[in-house]
């Protein structure tokens, strides 16, 4: 299955989400627009950049279809429901792995201020905007989680 953006204006399709193995329930955009979650009925959710429509993260964990999802008001979290009568709360960047290849896409275009104050949790004069400036900060957010 796949989900489609379109711009409305224009009614030209902007991006063709595929990768579901089965029909998709819902679509929802993160609250900064940078992100769309979907859900599907092959038991997953999955996470795609807008800009290029990329998959940024699959939601496995569902017995049965997912009929919805829906990003917090932050965009740190999703929420997911499903007909195997759970509901699962994600974090979307749970892995210093998922955060690399994340913002390696995102350095391509360049990051919002939303997108630096929801994915860094930093202010957006700090965001970072080389690849060399990106490792350091991953280097210390690791060392500030050692004990």
């Amino acid at each position: 299955g796949s989900a489609k953006v379109w711009d409305v204006a224009s009614g030209a399709e902007v991006a063709s989400l595929d990768g579901h193995t089965d029909g998709v329930n819902s679509a929802a955009f993160s609250p900064d627009g940078a992100l769309i979650v979907t859900a599907s009925d092959d038991g997953s959710a999955k996470v795609w950049d807008v800009a290029s429509g990329a998959e940024v993260a699959s939601l496995d964990g569902h017995t049965d279809g997912v009929n919805t999802a829906a990003f917090s008001p932050d965009g740190a979290l999703i929420v997911t429901a499903s007909d195997d009568g759970s509901a699962k709360v994600w974090s979307i960047y749970a892995t210093l792995e998922q955060k690399v290849a994340v913002a390696r896409e995102r350095l391509a275009h360049g990051f919002t201020d939303a997108e630096c104050t929801s994915f860094f949790r930093r202010d957006p004069a700090s965001c970072p905007q080389t690849v060399d400036a990106l490792f350091a900060l991953f280097d210390d957010d690791l060392a500030a989680s050692q004990p």
